[in-house]
């Protein structure tokens, strides 16, 4: 995990007071938040329960800045936090680092899509 906040639901990712791991700097969370605001997400998948409340939402988005950041990135939002008003939000990058060409990031892609409709 890369960034964990809890804030009011619909809270931007940039304004939502976030606990930071330490294994990476400052730059490289101003480069992941602003690509994950920017960005449209590849796979969108979301948790709904049978009266058709949203209970948490998951997005999956390939950002790729040609220098620092190069992976897939899991922005995940739970609803009602610890019983509450409140919303989770989390970051993790779920692919490491690569030199993977598009080809084989738009396999990953698919794949992880498969995945949440099998």
């Amino acid at each position: 995990m890369l960034l964990c906040g809890v804030d009011k639901p619909g809270t931007p990712l940039d304004k939502i007071k976030m606990t930071k791991n330490p294994s990476f700097t400052m730059q490289y969370y101003k480069k992941v938040v602003g690509g994950l605001l920017k960005f449209q997400p590849e796979i969108s998948v979301s948790c709904i329960d049978e009266l058709g409340t949203i209970l948490a939402e998951c997005t999956f988005t390939y950002l790729n800045d040609k220098k620092h950041v190069n992976s897939i990135f899991l922005l995940q939002n739970v609803y009602n936090w610890d019983s509450t008003s409140l919303s989770c939000a989390q970051v993790w990058r779920i692919k490491e680092p690569s030199t993977l060409g598009a080809s084989e990031i738009a396999e990953n892609m698919c794949n992880i899509n498969r995945y949440w409709h099998d």
